[in-house]
């Protein structure tokens, strides 16, 4: 299990690979009305699941608040095992993959494209990404829509790929940040833009096409064969976009989610 806190809550994300044996003891340990010793120095901070793995307690215990458990929808035993120990449905993503090997059409000749290009994430990234994600479950992990506890989670979230080696991708408008992209540079040729977002305040002025098509251009430019990313299937404009920038979805995911 992956694990991680947010504003003070232990947040553990079981992804895909792993099998239910860690929810099983989480859901035990929950039962009995208490989580066990925490898990030491082996605590992770990605939620994107690529790293940052903690060893589980040793004493067969798992200290965490909430568990989002990640499945294939179609995996018919895996949502039962999970709707049985009381985890509900939380969210849906899929995989929107684009390859940079040819990029044309009238989407790249009309849009502007320039970009800044950075290796660092300043305040401003942090600020912009308060605002933009009202109602994403990725970050909104309570019922409730609790924004200053979704900040906090968005905070490590960015926090962890800040440490990594990453391309921030910045689209400025009068001076001021209205949109970004953060993309992790990976081996072979791929790369994956673990988080974007455009200004509330400036949506609607063709922002996110030019963020993209300069990002994908630059991204081409230094060698980059496909850029991925999950999204959430609840941001329709971000599903179209892709689409239209020539992105291939698959792969789609179902988040669940237990507090214990």
């Amino acid at each position: 299990m992956i694990r991680w806190q947010a504003d003070g809550v232990r947040i553990g994300y079981c992804p895909m690979e792993d099998d239910l044996a860690v929810v099983e003891r989480a859901f035990a340990d929950g039962a009995l009305g208490g989580v066990g010793v925490d898990a030491g120095a082996g605590v992770g901070y990605d939620v994107g699941g690529d790293g940052g793995t903690g060893a589980d307690a040793g004493a067969g215990t798992v200290d965490v608040d909430v568990i989002v458990a990640r499945t294939d929808p179609e995996d018919v035993a895996r949502v039962q095992a999970l709707r049985k120990r009381e985890f509900v449905f939380h969210n849906r993503t899929v995989l929107g993959t684009v390859s940079l090997k040819a990029l044309s059409g009238p989407l790249f000749e009309r849009a502007r494209s320039q970009v800044e290009v950075d290796t660092r994430v300043d305040q401003a990234v942090y600020g912009l990404a308060y605002t933009a994600f009202p109602k994403d479950r990725r970050f909104h992990l309570k019922a409730d829509f609790d924004q200053d506890f979704a900040n906090a989670v968005l905070k490590s979230y960015i926090d962890h790929y800040s440490q990594q080696d990453v391309l921030v991708f910045r689209s400025m408008y009068k001076d001021e940040l209205a949109g970004f992209t953060i993309v992790q540079l990976k081996e072979g040729g791929a790369c994956e833009n673990v988080l974007g977002a455009v200004s509330p305040l400036y949506q609607g002025r063709g922002i996110a096409i030019g963020l993209y098509t300069g990002m994908l251009k630059h991204l081409q430019n230094l060698g980059m064969k496909e850029l991925s990313g999950r999204i959430s299937t609840t941001n329709m404009a971000s599903i179209n976009l892709h689409i239209a920038l020539g992105a291939k979805y698959s792969h789609p995911e179902d988040d669940y989610i237990w507090w214990v």
